[in-house]
């Protein structure tokens, strides 16, 4: 059977990448609002969610797939702090002056190989 090319169209969105690798297997970076982490994840064809992962609070900014089947996400991360604290819930922002970029490596099953964190002056490096 022969594959033919998928052709994705998705909302322009700063906070999400597509990417369609040779295998037909969806990359789908993701920030999600209330965690403010990215959420990457290898949905098939058919579509099955192949493997889901979190890292961290790592804002991501872009997905690529690397020449070993793996991917890096690029983007930056800044510390969480409580701005509001009940029994029920606690109500998180992010420290922005604290924020630095930061470089993520995972393999091809989105296990974490390794991360980089660079300095603290972010802007317009990520």
């Amino acid at each position: 059977m022969k594959v033919e090319p998928l052709r994705v169209s998705v909302e322009s969105s700063a906070n999400r990448r597509l990417k369609l690798t040779s295998a037909v297997v969806l990359i789908l970076a993701v920030l999600v609002i209330t965690a403010s982490v990215p959420l990457l994840q290898a949905v098939s064809e058919a579509p099955t969610v192949e493997w889901s992962k979190i890292y961290r609070e790592v804002q991501a900014n872009s997905v690529i797939q690397t020449t070993d089947g793996g991917y890096t996400i690029v983007g930056v991360s800044a510390p969480k702090v409580v701005t509001e604290q009940s029994s029920w819930f606690s109500k998180y922002s992010l420290d922005y002056s604290n924020q630095t970029a930061v470089l993520v490596k995972t393999n091809s099953a989105g296990e974490l190989e390794w991360e980089k964190s660079y300095g603290t002056e972010v802007f317009g490096y990520s």
